[in-house]
């Protein structure tokens, strides 16, 4: 396990040195999956549908240390079916026993635990955006996020969310239905991101638009931002 952890992070400082942020986009292929195949918010990604997604593995450290690899490495996977959006973390940690998980209630202060954040602007604006996050406790927390940075947490919208400590770190698995968005029947791209945070070191990390000057939305760059095409298609990919 420390050989792997170990390969994780090498070859995020290698991806790390061979880009240029000013046009980094990342970009990764949902996987579709019939409604049959579904897999079970508990927690574990051992549903076989996980194994059908490509993996995410290029994330980047806003705080402290801007674009460089995280302290932590983490592995993020996207799937679909007809009614709802998949998305399964698994956020490495050598030390497990320091993740800050203190959370329980709905719509807590997640800033104050380890958290994955998705946001999801599925009218192209690139300032607005449904906000869905969640600790290592499985508390839940949703917003609608208006012009970059304003966070209407009254939001309560139908959504699903679980996770899991293990021994090497936390897992965190989302099902979010499409029905719980409005969106913009005319687009064929939504834009997306996945953001991690390690509560004790105070870090920050990105999947798209790795420049700290870009708060809140964090999709406020049309040429930085993560992009799901072809919503409708059963070839659906995110970039």
């Amino acid at each position: 396990m420390a050989a792997f952890f170990g390969a994780l992070v090498a070859s995020a400082a290698q991806a790390q040195l061979a880009r240029s942020f000013a046009d980094y986009t990342p970009q990764v292929e949902a996987a579709r999956i019939g409604e049959d195949e579904a897999p079970v918010i508990d927690g574990s990604l051992r549903d076989p549908a996980w194994a059908t997604a490509a993996p995410i593995e290029d994330f980047y450290q806003i705080e402290p240390t801007e674009g460089a690899p995280p302290s932590q490495p983490a592995r993020a996977y996207v799937m679909y079916d007809a009614r709802n959006l998949y998305v399964g973390v698994y956020v490495y940690d050598d030390e497990p026993r320091r993740i800050r998980r203190n959370l329980l209630e709905r719509d807590p202060p997640i800033q104050d635990d380890d958290a994955i954040r998705i946001i999801i602007d599925s009218f192209g604006t690139f300032r607005d955006g449904y906000f869905f996050a969640t600790n290592p406790n499985g508390a839940r927390s949703d917003a609608l996020i208006e012009n970059d940075n304003v966070f209407r947490d009254e939001l309560d919208t139908v959504w699903n969310a679980a996770a899991r400590v293990a021994e090497d770190g936390w897992v965190a698995e989302f099902r979010i239905p499409f029905q719980s968005n409005s969106f913009d029947a005319s687009l064929d791209a939504w834009n997306f991101q996945i953001v991690r945070t390690i509560r004790r070191a105070n870090e920050e990390i990105r999947w798209a638009n790795i420049d700290r000057t870009r708060i809140g939305v964090v999709l406020t760059h049309d040429d930085l931002a993560g992009e799901a095409t072809n919503i409708a298609s059963p070839n659906m990919s995110w970039i």
